[in-house]
């Protein structure tokens, strides 16, 4: 087994913070543009007529994505699943973390190995992990008729760590092939 030599000063941290948080801003006008394309026929009826700005919906639609459930007065639910097409909305995430971690991992001259490749793409993380926490927090929806909410662990663990680390660090494991 190869010893990989890798400093934290080799590690892109600029590159990786930067990139996720493009990655987070991109998956989420996407969902925008999926949302226009595929319209609000699942949300609307899902929560009714209590609908709150799309902005919110948007949020939702992206969170989804990253397997983080919403929680509509209690009960957890996946917009994306009621979505026609929700594959594209399961691609967002996985497409443009992969694509910023192979981006992140190539424009370093040390990084040649797959290992030093994945933590380069892993470090889309510190950009898309902050971005991840305070969106959840945003995209609540609090109406006299429902409350949505987007829970902040999950949100965390799956949508801010779990697919930029792994996502992302494969993108840039295979940007040193």
């Amino acid at each position: 087994m190869a010893r990989v030599d890798l400093e934290l000063r080799d590690v892109p941290l600029v590159s990786g913070i930067v990139n996720g948080a493009l990655s987070y801003v991109a998956g989420l006008l996407l969902s925008v543009a999926l949302f226009a394309l595929f319209g609000l026929k699942p949300l609307v009826g899902a929560i009714g007529s209590g609908l709150p700005r799309p902005g919110r919906m948007f949020g939702w639609l992206f969170y989804n994505a990253h397997r983080v459930p919403i929680v509509a007065d209690g009960v957890s639910m996946s917009y994306v699943d009621l979505a026609s097409l929700s594959i594209a909305y399961y691609a967002t995430p996985i497409v443009l973390l992969g694509a910023s971690g192979y981006y992140v991992a190539g424009k370093v001259d040390a990084v040649d190995s797959p290992v030093a490749g994945f933590v380069a793409g892993a470090s889309t993380t510190l950009g898309y992990l902050p971005l991840v926490a305070l969106g959840a927090v945003y995209f609540e929806y609090d109406a006299s008729q429902i409350v949505v909410e987007i829970p902040l662990l999950r949100a965390i663990l799956l949508a801010g760590l779990a697919y930029p680390i792994v996502v992302g660090g494969l993108g840039g494991a295979l940007a040193t092939r």
